[in-house]
């Protein structure tokens, strides 16, 4: 009978863990641990910035490419620009391969060719190049740094995507001035999760910087990512 109680696996019972003055004070320092690493993770979790993962909405992360830009933040598309100021539409249909690009503006009435190195800006006069003003209207929207800061500035208010004048300001205008506030539009379209096309109706930020305009749309489209050659003016 010894024998056979000797062979038998003594049975295990909880209640000597928290008799057992040993197990007791190991049950206390595991408490302790899981308790400290469930704190320390929460800190972590509420310091970090959240990150929408909607395919038609964007990451708020400064120093991450928004959310479908990353095409575009490459620099190598071929686009179409429309600028509508009241009934006067101009067109600016090109192509960007890094810092450099080169496109076609179209007004109705006259056609000319431009051609930007880095921050240069040329236009063409028969077959050479000389250096000309800026060729866009209230901002640089061939800067797609900037274009990107925009949509990240952009909230959306009642299922429209709208900025204010003054963060508007504070992005485009390396001036500090005071101006009115409102909200301007955006509309963003997307094909296979990539933005495609940025509208911006900055009617109400034309007005308040006091530009002569009652209207003014500016519509980007970009196509044929990463097919743009080198591109030599």
């Amino acid at each position: 009978m010894n024998d056979n109680n000797e062979g038998q696996e003594k049975k295990f019972n909880i209640k000597e863990l928290f008799s057992n003055k040993q197990y007791r004070a190991i049950l206390i320092l595991v408490f302790y641990a899981i308790l400290f690493v469930i704190i320390i993770s929460s800190i972590r979790l509420n310091n970090n910035p959240i990150k929408v993962d909607n395919d038609n909405e964007m990451s708020q992360d400064d120093g991450e490419v928004l959310k479908g830009y990353e095409l575009i933040h490459n620099n190598n598309f071929a686009y179409k620009y429309t600028v509508s100021l009241d009934d006067r539409v101009i067109t600016y249909d090109g192509k960007k391969n890094g810092n450099k690009e080169e496109f076609i503006v179209s007004d109705g009435e006259n056609v000319r060719t431009y051609y930007i190195n880095d921050k240069d800006i040329f236009i063409k006069n028969a077959d050479t190049y000389t250096k000309s003003d800026k060729p866009y209207f209230v901002f640089d929207f061939f800067d797609t740094a900037i274009v990107e800061n925009i949509l990240k500035g952009s909230i959306f208010d009642e299922e429209q995507q709208v900025i204010s004048n003054k963060s508007l300001q504070n992005i485009v205008s390396e001036y500090n001035i005071n101006i009115e506030d409102g909200n301007n539009t955006i509309t963003v379209s997307y094909r296979n999760y990539n933005i495609t096309q940025i509208s911006l109706d900055l009617s109400n930020y034309s007005k308040a910087i006091g530009e002569p305009y009652n209207s003014l749309i500016i519509t980007l489209e970009y196509y044929d990512f990463n097919l743009i050659d080198e591109i030599v003016g």
